[in-house]
């Protein structure tokens, strides 16, 4: 091995020194040893390591963590975005298509809860009668329950039935009626367009509120 190729006399390292890069470089050509390639990586390696050094460590992790917030609000965002519209979508189409579901769910939950606060009331009741051996008291309020029950489903059922019925004939009864003071009140709608046709009232019932 001749001086010219040992490392002492033709050194190829790079020697790292703080912030600092001391390079030496050959005095032979690289392209008499084939080397111009192995410089170029060589060069790229520490360009790079030299960027990641001058970065300070603290910074490049309170960066990553800022893109990565950003990445998970952008894609909240989108999916609260994206819900909402469903959402709303989903709401129109029950509203204008299943009006008569919408109202069957309504009347079913409000006969189901007035069911289970009487049932709530009766059984703390009989438990207390019980106690005190009032078996009068125990028959009376199983009766008014019993009664209350039937009172709420009839009136919340004959309400449902009797309000769309009322609100089409008060549409078909008073076409004029129709304005831009308006309340929804069932599943029919007041137009003032084409008043002799035989469908006048569809949709939701708008009834004008007359200011007097």
């Amino acid at each position: 091995m001749s001086d010219s190729d040992s490392w002492l006399t033709n050194p190829k390292w790079i020697k790292f020194d703080g912030m600092n890069t001391v390079s030496s470089s050959s005095s032979r050509s690289s392209s008499s040893r084939g080397g111009g390639n192995s410089n170029t990586s060589i060069a790229v390696v520490v360009a790079l390591v030299v960027a990641a050094a001058a970065v300070d460590v603290v910074t490049l992790i309170e960066v990553v963590v800022v893109v990565v917030v950003l990445v998970v609000v952008g894609v909240v965002v989108v999916t609260a975005v994206v819900v909402i519209v469903v959402t709303a979508v989903v709401v129109i189409v029950v509203i204008v298509v299943v009006v008569i579901v919408v109202v069957v769910v309504v009347v079913v939950v409000i006969i189901l809860v007035t069911a289970a606060v009487v049932v709530i009331v009766v059984v703390i009741v009989v438990v207390v009668a019980i106690k005190e051996e009032q078996v009068v008291v125990i028959v009376v309020v199983v009766v008014v329950a019993v009664v209350v029950i039937v009172a709420v489903v009839l009136v919340v059922v004959a309400a449902a039935l009797l309000v769309p019925s009322q609100c089409r004939n008060y549409c078909n009864d008073n076409q004029n009626s129709c304005g831009d003071n308006t309340i929804t009140i069932s599943t029919y709608t007041c137009t003032k367009n084409d008043r002799t046709s035989s469908d006048f009232c569809s949709g939701t019932c708008n009834i004008r509120i007359e200011i007097q």
